[in-house]
């Protein structure tokens, strides 16, 4: 942790608290079309607006917001939640020091309240993010241009534009270019980015942006930790993790805490499974990302696509189908345990040839096999 100063007038400054802010989705914004999603942001139907509390990798993006920073040696962390999505706040999976929550539909009105109560408790500026991107900022640097540059406001940046990501004075006496603190923080695009951040950055606004950070992270392009163990080369597992008999991982891949991966089920390369999902019997996973309490049914070929609960991206033709039939998509509901079956029957529920096929050969491979 970074220590305390002494600087002018005899004030003993900590030196940064963090802020960080969880907008709900607009609610103006139409849905996109069922068959298509291309060109639209975040899909309304697909993630109900809750991307930054979705885990991708064991961890939500706001749990990995406010870990990192804490890197800069913040003593007090706020997250602010609108009220639609206080029930929604996902339990953290590592300690993270003080972290007080504040339930409110104006953000930025608290973000002013907050930066006067850090002011009074000593802290000079304080570090203001959104959960919208995955970024890995020197936030030392940071705070050492801002004060330097003795700027009231700085934004982050990158080489697409401006980032969430502000360090702000906590002074509640403190003026920004032509017009008071307040003011500008109830219009936060008011200030420029001032600061470029050279470091892995990647916005998350879609779910095909969750594939590419996953993707990335199994590439050692960035420096997310899996959270987890490798129990194979290349293959991380988080606890409670359920693998059958005669399933089969290839690495690198990721399964998240509490999933079940069922008997002669294939996870290809740079798939992850995350927290409480269950892919059954037979079903391939090919460079997709299975997102938290989705059940995945029998004999299902599952390839370069995002799935959340009954919904399906496809990535590759960027086609959105949301599937009625809960035997082979559905959010994998405690209430609505899967049945364990000694010979599976296909999700259309009609006896087949490859039926027959499997009863004779299940019990020829009865282990789990791992490949990298």
């Amino acid at each position: 942790m970074i220590g305390i100063n002494l600087t002018k007038k005899g004030r003993c400054y900590v030196d940064v608290g963090a802020i960080v802010i969880v907008e709900a989705p607009s609610r103006t914004d139409e849905s996109p079309s069922p068959s298509s999603v291309a060109g639209s942001t975040i899909p309304g139907p697909f993630a109900e607006g809750m991307l930054p509390f979705i885990e991708l990798l064991g961890r939500s993006l706001v749990e990995h917001a406010i870990d990192h920073l804490r890197t800069a040696g913040v003593t007090v962390t706020s997250l602010i939640v609108p009220p639609d999505l206080a029930t929604s706040i996902p339990n953290f999976r590592s300690p993270l020091g003080n972290v007080n929550v504040r339930v409110t539909d104006d953000a930025w009105s608290a973000v002013v309240q907050i930066l006067e109560s850090y002011w009074k408790i000593g802290c000079d500026c304080a570090l203001v993010a959104k959960p919208t991107a995955y970024i890995e900022a020197d936030l030392t640097d940071l705070l050492d241009f801002h004060r330097q540059g003795e700027r009231t406001v700085t934004r982050a940046s990158d080489r697409e534009g401006p980032l969430d990501l502000w360090v702000i004075n906590c002074d509640p006496a403190a003026e920004a270019d032509g017009g008071s603190l307040i003011a500008a923080l109830l219009h936060p695009d008011f200030f420029p980015a001032s600061y470029f951040v050279r470091e892995y950055v990647r916005r998350i606004s879609h779910p095909r942006d969750f594939r590419q950070l996953a993707t990335d992270v199994f590439l050692g392009r960035c420096h997310l930790h899996l959270i987890g163990e490798q129990i194979r080369p290349g293959v991380w597992a988080d606890r409670g993790v359920e693998i059958r008999r005669g399933a089969r991982i290839v690495g690198p891949a990721f399964l998240g805490r509490q999933c079940t991966i069922g008997e002669r089920v294939v996870i290809t390369r740079f798939s992850n499974v995350e927290c409480d999902s269950h892919i059954d019997y037979g079903t391939v996973i090919e460079n997709s990302s299975i997102l938290p309490n989705t059940y995945v049914g029998i004999w299902l070929d599952v390839r370069h696509s995002v799935v959340h609960g009954n919904k399906l991206l496809n990535l590759e033709r960027d086609v959105l189908v949301e599937v009625s039939d809960d035997r082979l998509l559905r959010s994998n509901l405690a209430a609505r345990p899967t049945p364990r079956v000694s010979a599976p029957k296909r999700a259309y529920g009609t006896s087949q040839p490859q039926e027959r096929l499997v009863d004779s050969i299940r019990s020829v491979n009865r282990r789990t096999e791992f490949e990298s």
